[in-house]
């Protein structure tokens, strides 16, 4: 959920509010950004990965 609200653009406390109304849940500006970090640089490194050879038939 927090991926999907930050994709559309809302701001960290947007989704922290976002998240108290909907869900009841407490989640802090900052937990979100760290959630937020660790996906960008998942990405990152999934980006940077080395590929396979592809052959020609």
């Amino acid at each position: 959920m927090v991926l999907s609200l930050s994709a559309r653009g809302l701001t960290h406390g947007d989704i922290s509010a976002h998240l108290a109304e909907v869900y009841g849940a407490s989640v802090s500006k900052q937990t979100i950004s760290t959630i937020t970090d660790k996906v960008i640089d998942g990405m990152a490194e999934w980006l940077n990965r080395p590929l396979d050879p592809v052959s020609r038939f």
